[in-house]
Formats: C-alpha cells, structure tokens, sequence
C-alpha cells in the first residue's frame, strides 16, 4: 500500500525541520524546498528542459519562478525528470515543467496569467502544446486559451481542489463573434446549452468545429492517457453531436465520450474544459496514485512501486553514503513497510547524515514500534544532526515514552553547531512537543517563559498557545517582570485544563472563537473555514489542522495568506458537504 498523503506530509515535515528552526512562529513546515536542477531530455515540446535559445529562454522569465521539493532520485533514475506524486487532489509535483512562452498558437489568459498557475509534468505540458497546435493545424490562426495548471511545486491552489500534482490545466474554450469570427476570449466565459455565452450580453460564441479538434487531439494523444475532459453537460452534447455529424470514427467518438462528463451541479465547467491526465510509468515509481475510475485500455502500471522499494532496499546497502539516504528516503516516501528492517538497521549506520535519513524514515514507517528505539538511539547518539532528527521524529510518532524524551529535553541548554550556525535542541524539542500534542511537558513548557535565553522564552510561549488556544491577558512585553507575570498565568491556565485531552482543549479553544463542535460534521467544518484566516496564528493553524482532520482533506492552506486559505476552504467545505465526518477520537 502506498503511503498515505498525510503520512507522506509528516516525512516532509520532518526533513524541512530539520534544516529550518524558525521557532519564533512554529510554523512547522511540511515539505523540502530546494533549488531546480536541469534536465537534458528531449521530450516534445519546445525548451520543457531549458535548452531554448537565450532570446526564448529570456521571454519564458515572465513565469515566476518557485522552489520545488526535494526528491529521492535512485541511482538508475534521471534527476530532475517531472514526478507526479499522490492524488490529483491531493499530492504534488517535483521538478515541475512551466508552459513555454510565449507559445505559438496558445496564449494564458490575462488574470491566469498574473497567478503564474503555469506549472505541469511533462507530458501534461506537452499535451496542451501539441493539442494547440493540431487544431491551428487544422484552422490556420486558432490561438488556445490557457487558465490555470498548477504551482511549481505542487499543492492546493485557491482556485480548484485539484491541480495538486501537475497531471490538471484549465483551457478555455475556443470561441467566435456573433459573425462567426474567431477570437481570444479575456478570460474563462460561461456558455449556455445553445452556445451562446451567459455573460457579455451573449456576444460570444461557443466555437463547436474547434473545441471538437481540441478534444479529439486531446482524447487520441498517443503520448498521455487522459482520465477527464470535465465539461457542463449542455456543450458535451453539442461536441459529440458535431463529431457525429462531421463521420468520426466511432471509436473515436466513444473514447471522447467516456472522458467528457461534467463533475458536478455546482461546479458544472460550462466556462472552461478541465483536463486531467493519469500517472505514467515513472509517476507510478514516485507514489502517484489515480484515485477514481480506470477506463478500459489504460496501463496503470502495476507492480512499478514494488520495483522501486526493492531496489531501494539494495541500494540501502550501497556504498555511497549519499546512495544509502536517497534509498532509505525512497522507502519512506513510498511508505514501503515491509522494507522497515532494512531502515531499523541503518540506525546505527558509521555515516550520520545516513542515520538521520533512517530516523526520519523509521517515523514515517513504524511509529507505534520505533518510539522506543528512538530513544535509545538518543542516550548514545553524539551527532547534533541526529540528535534533532530524533526530537522532530519523537514529535511525529507522539506516546508517553517519546513525550518523556522531548520533556527532559527542556530541562538543559544543549547549545550545538548545525550547519555552521549555533542552534538550541530545546527550540526544537519544543517544536516535538508541539508536533506531538505532549500536555504532560507543558508544565516544564511554562517554565522556560522565564528563561534568560530570550528566544527560548519566546518559543515556550508560542508552544503553549498552540497547544492551548489561550494567551494570559496583560502584562505585555519581553523584559523578565514580564515573562515571570505571564508564566505564573500559564502554570494557573495548566493547572485548569488538567486530565483533559489536546483535542477536547483546542476544539473549546475554536468554540470560543466561533467553530461549535455540536451538531453536524459538516456544520462544524462551515463554522471552522472562516477560522482558517484568522489573525491570530495558533487559531488559524488550530483551525486548518482540524478542518483537515474531520474533512480528511491534507490542503496545504498554511502555505497561503490568510485570506487566501480563508476563501479556499470556505468553498471547499461547500463544495464537499458529505465530506466531513465525525472521528473516534471525538466520540
């Protein structure tokens, strides 16, 4: 079994922390961003791996450039080859392809456009350039309006809940004017059942002849195999109406068929054709899962992820320390259970960056079993690196002997050098108190509030307003007075909540804010969405863990501002009202 989008979260949380301790906010990062490498591959499409000619690569600058997640390559594999990971609604992209610009017979329309949403796999990018180019194949001039594709790295965008792993764009339909000329269309423009559009006093035309050739191109791609052509039901019947009309072969016509469907009443595409296309071959041996129907003929290439996790179990073993921790990063990220033994071993592995990468992988693998081993591995290891990884792991895989590691922790400065730089273990043994929901330590917690390390003071606090929902009032300011004032209402604030669960505190912390954990599901993820945006970051934080925890939705909304996560998820939940569900851990 594949391993799970939020299992796959928690790992990537684990390597970001490592590398970044901004404890001030605890803003615990989910994922490894690092610079794009270049790939020298010539599949279709024009400079999809940057070897256009100065002037074209200069004018492809106009797409904003981002940062990708760090990728466990295997030795055999290209680096810097496009993955598709996970669900299309819930995973992401590494090494992300941008639409070529300008292009020659499309054009991203402008607000899309200021979004930079222009990030794909390569074969989705290279379906949309080949599918513009047949139909201006076939009608000299026709120009393909592109919406939006996706982030470069990947995730929930605002505007869609999918697009999360490159495999889905936004095309617009190919329109006339009421003479039958063509034009560009400004932006996504709704269309009614008889084709004319619902907006512009019904100026536009839906253009049947082109947005056929749009779908039969995209339909008979030999190069991808397309799962969706989402689209309103009204125009679906007007294209294969016109196709029936114009001879297509009937299987042709079938295969169209099967793809076109619009998804739903209240998002029914009547203004753009939503296309998705399914995990390749090398999709498959990164985790890319198709999570609704297979139509007949699709090779979904199973047996691929098995492949990989055996060949990553060998190369566990190789010689190379950099070999060893992409393999053991590569069966964690695949959730390869069954290789655990291999990653148990490599604990004691001579190298520590290897052993990092093993303690990282034994979280993300076996959690109930591996607490124990973690905290053994603590009393001998004398690596700093390693020591950190072991506090942000314990943080991940929680429990009573891991909370007892991360509380004693706290009880010493433990200034190290990371990474050239001085750094605090008690500024990351409190992000794993954090992580881990550790209400025992709170008491050691409030009394780093006094502490004469500053920021170590400032990070308590920020730790216990996450665990608690709840700020003392008064007595503001950093100076010791202060803090001894705030500390002495944190002990009192603990002491109130004793024998109470984290969850039972931060849902009386959201009630108190707005989100009544009564009633319906779905009512109490409605009441919690507009918390996503809130102020104040513990609320906002609380809100989005939880409104993933009930909805089962791992968005990554704390990537966005606040208004954007507000806004996302207050449609989402609308959107998805069967979604939500009550969990044991609230009965």
């Amino acid at each position: 079994m594949a391993i799970g989008v939020e299992q796959r979260g928690r790992l990537g949380g684990m390597w970001e922390a490592a590398r970044s301790l901004s404890m001030a906010l605890l803003v615990i990062c989910l994922s490894v961003l690092v610079a794009p490498s270049a790939s020298a591959s010539t599949d279709r499409g024009w400079d999809l791996f940057g070897l256009a000619t100065a002037p074209r690569a200069a004018q492809q600058e106009m797409v904003k450039r981002g940062r990708e997640r760090l990728f466990p390559y295997l030795p055999d594999e290209p680096k810097g080859r496009s993955l598709s990971v996970g669900t299309a609604q819930d995973g992401f992209i590494v090494s992300a392809r941008p639409l070529p610009l300008p292009g020659e017979h499309y054009a991203v329309l402008p607000r899309q456009l200021s979004r930079k949403l222009l990030y794909g796999t390569q074969e989705l990018i290279g379906a949309i350039v080949s599918a513009s180019d047949a139909v201006a194949a076939a009608s000299p001039g026709a120009v393909l309006g592109v919406g939006n594709i996706g982030r470069r790295e990947g995730g929930d965008i605002p505007y869609s809940v999918s697009h999360n792993a490159g495999r889905d764009a936004d095309l617009a339909f190919y329109a006339t004017d009421p003479r039958g000329r063509p034009v560009l269309l400004p932006d996504l423009v709704r269309f009614d059942g008889s084709g004319r559009s619902r907006d512009f006093d019904g100026f536009y035309r839906f253009d049947v002849a082109r947005n056929w050739l749009l779908v039969r191109s995209l339909a008979t791609d030999p190069q991808v195999q397309m799962e969706y052509l989402f689209i309103s039901d009204p125009l679906r019947a007007l294209l294969l109406g016109h196709a029936r009309q114009l001879g297509e072969p009937p299987q042709v016509v079938q295969r169209a068929a099967s793809m076109l469907m619009q998804p739903g009443r209240e998002i029914p595409h009547d203004d753009h054709l939503h296309i998705r296309i399914y995990c390749g071959r090398a999709d498959r041996g990164a985790g890319c899962a198709n999570r609704s129907r297979i139509l007949p003929g699709v090779e979904t290439f199973e047996g691929i992820r098995e492949g990989r996790l055996k060949q990553a179990a060998l190369f566990a073993h190789g010689k190379a320390p950099e070999v060893r921790v992409a393999a053991l990063e590569r069966i964690a990220w695949l959730g390869g259970e069954e290789q655990a033994p291999a990653v148990l071993a490599a604990l004691s592995d001579p190298v520590a960056r290897v052993r990092e990468a093993a303690v990282f992988a034994a979280a993300a693998l076996a959690p109930p079993r591996v607490a124990p081993l973690l905290a053994d591995r603590m009393e001998s290891e004398e690596e700093p690196r390693v020591q950190r990884a072991i506090l942000l792991a314990l943080g991940e895989v929680g429990g009573p002997s891991a909370e007892a590691i991360l509380s004693s922790a706290l009880s010493r400065s433990a200034v190290v050098r990371l990474s050239g730089k001085e750094a605090d273990l008690r500024l990351v043994a409190l992000e794993g108190i954090a992580r881990a929901h550790a209400l025992s330590a709170l008491p050691r917690v409030a009394g780093l509030v006094e502490s004469d390390d500053l920021p170590v003071a400032l990070a308590a606090e920020s730790t216990l307003r996450l665990l608690l929902l709840w700020q003392p009032e008064g007595a503001e300011g950093d100076d010791a007075g202060a803090r001894a004032d705030r500390a002495a209402r944190w002990r009192a604030r603990i002491a109130q909540v004793a024998g109470r669960d984290w969850l039972s505190i931060r849902k009386a912390g959201l009630a108190a804010r707005g989100a009544e954990p009564s009633g319906s599901a779905h009512g109490y993820a409605t009441s919690l969405a507009p918390l996503a945006g809130d102020r104040d970051l513990a609320v906002r934080r609380a809100a989005q863990e939880e409104l993933g925890r009930v909805t089962g939705n791992a968005a990554e909304s704390w990537r966005w501002g606040r208004e954007q996560a507000a806004n996302y998820w207050v449609k989402w939940v609308r959107r998805h009202p069967d979604a939500a569900r009550w969990r044991s851990a609230d009965r």
